[in-house]
């Protein structure tokens, strides 16, 4: 066994990626019912890695806040009451945020 270049994996993977997709037509139009499922499956996934990122986004305003709230020298608690959130879901998002090395 040789060592493989950076060249060759590409193009393996290209050569890989073509005969999937070839496998994936020929299948889709042998059963168009199931080609329809893949598509709602890959509509499900795009919107829920959207709810997703959606999600995150709001965190991070969340902790935005609370850390200017936090820096003003307000209680964790009377910063959770001014943001709209749980005490503890603003512990969550803190302690969160401290472990992922975002404070």
């Amino acid at each position: 066994m040789g060592v493989v270049t950076n060249e060759r994996l590409v193009a393996q993977r290209r050569k890989i990626g073509r005969h999937i997709e070839r496998t994936v037509r020929e299948a889709e139009r042998r059963s168009p019912e199931a080609a329809r499922r893949r598509a709602r499956i890959r509509a499900a996934t795009r919107s829920g890695k959207a709810a997703l990122k959606a999600r995150a986004i709001a965190e991070q305003r969340l902790l935005d806040a609370l850390r200017q709230l936090l820096n003003e020298q307000l209680s964790i608690r009377t910063a959770a009451e001014q943001v709209g959130v749980g005490y503890h879901q603003a512990l969550q998002l803190i302690r969160a945020a401290e472990v992922g090395g975002q404070v």
